[in-house]
């Protein structure tokens, strides 16, 4: 699918061709690539000169003024944008100004100015569209897409605050046009690995400097794409043909099992939110945690957040151990845990981690514990979707009970048996 860097290739090839001609002729092959009828489309953008081209996100925009006959604009003054025409490229969308000679399918729509250029829409696929936005209703055609991240809105500071609180994998995140606009499965995957963050790691626990490098590396990689015409890893041509380099210096996307190429180690692939994911697992580690018992790691504004801990019983082979884990640290519902060695180390316990590949763990209790940073005192919640046995329960209770007594807590409210 192109990306940021990809639309805004097109958006920078277009602009010169396309500013300041008049579209004479709007034709639409396909019905289903706008919500619009032809003849509607005819009459938002017809007789209508472009003023200037732009980009949302992965949304190209060409802007365009009132009627020529009604335009008495003073020399050198830019007209009043009357209308917007969006277009999304979606999977296989391209706009070329010739005929492509390879297309088994005519152009989806066409349109034409008055120098007798045009605009050839072709798409495989059809997911593409095509929309003639009113002026004054564009913020809210764009009312959803997040921030643009090569825009002076995107800080660090911007960033943490919607990643916080997110429990969704980085992946994920990167991907949500809600958060960040413009980033697709490519370049989410070349920012975390320049990033060194896991793809899987919960938005919600990056600290202050993992953001600042994620920052970082998602204007990095987004500029390094439009540096190198974009990514032609599939269908990708800009509008006069020319295909893009960036896919010649990829790190990670679409190299598995070869050779990363900082640490040398074999690239492995995942699936995350049903996206084929790729990954340094030497250069994006995932972390190993700590339990931990005190106040919460992270902070909302200027008031402290409770420490969560979730405890879970869990069967394992030969034998049952409480299994403990910081929430916004590992991601239970994909099959990792962890478990408290010792608690006769304390403060210092240390919680090793493990993942049983192909064999989802049979839970037996799910509890979410919460300790009050003001009160210090221990809450349990039983999530509403959890599992549940009355034996196992009172044991989890009993079990984390002695745990954080000996960690230097106070015993959870209303656990059983203490």
């Amino acid at each position: 699918m192109p990306e940021l860097p990809e639309v805004e290739i097109v958006r920078r090839r277009l602009d010169p061709r396309v500013v300041g001609r008049t579209i004479v002729h709007v034709a639409v092959a396909d019905a289903a690539v706008s919500v619009l009828s032809e003849a509607e489309l005819a009459r938002r953008l017809v007789g209508r000169r472009v003023v200037r081209t732009g980009r949302r996100g992965k949304w190209l925009l060409l802007e365009v003024g009132k009627p020529q006959a009604a335009a008495a604009e003073p020399a050198g003054a830019t007209p009043p944008i009357a209308t917007c025409m969006v277009v999304h490229l979606r999977m296989t969308g391209r706009l070329l100004f010739e005929p492509d000679p390879t297309a088994t399918a005519p152009p989806r729509f066409t349109v034409r100015f008055d120098d007798g250029s045009r605009l050839l829409f072709y798409d495989v696929r059809r997911f593409g569209g095509l929309w003639a936005v009113p002026a004054d209703e564009t913020e809210e055609f764009f009312a959803g897409l997040g921030v643009e991240p090569l825009g002076d809105e995107l800080t660090v500071e911007r960033l943490r605050s919607l990643m916080s609180g997110r429990r969704a994998p980085l992946k994920s995140f990167l991907l949500d046009q809600r958060h960040v606009a413009g980033i697709g499965n490519i370049y989410a995957d070349e920012a975390l690995f320049r990033a060194r963050l896991h793809p899987l790691r919960p938005a919600g626990s990056v600290g202050p400097r993992e953001a600042a490098r994620l920052h970082g590396a998602i204007r990095a990689t987004l500029q390094l794409g439009i540096d190198h015409e974009g990514s032609s890893v599939e269908s990708f041509v800009d509008p006069a043909g020319g295909r893009g380099h960036f896919q010649e210096i990829l790190n990670v996307y679409q190299r598995t099992g070869r050779a990363c190429r900082v640490c040398g180690t074999p690239i492995r692939r995942l699936v995350v939110g049903g996206r084929g994911t790729h990954y340094c697992p030497r250069c994006q580690p995932r972390r190993h945690m700590r339990l931990r018992t005190g106040e919460g790691r992270r902070q909302t504004g200027t008031a402290a957040a409770p420490s969560r801990l979730y405890v879970v019983a869990a069967r394992l082979p030969r034998r049952e151990r409480l299994v403990v884990a910081a929430h916004d640290d590992l991601d239970l519902a994909r099959g990792w845990y962890a478990y408290v060695g010792s608690a006769q180390r304390g403060r210092q316990a240390r919680v090793a981690r493990h993942m049983r590949a192909g064999k989802p763990l049979r839970w037996h209790a799910d509890y979410l514990f919460s300790r009050h940073p003001a009160t210090r005192a221990w809450s349990i919640d039983v999530p509403p979707s959890a599992p549940s046995s009355p034996s196992t329960c009172a044991s989890a209770e009993c079990a984390l009970a002695d745990a954080l007594v000996r960690a230097g807590g106070a015993r959870p409210a209303g656990a059983a048996g203490v």
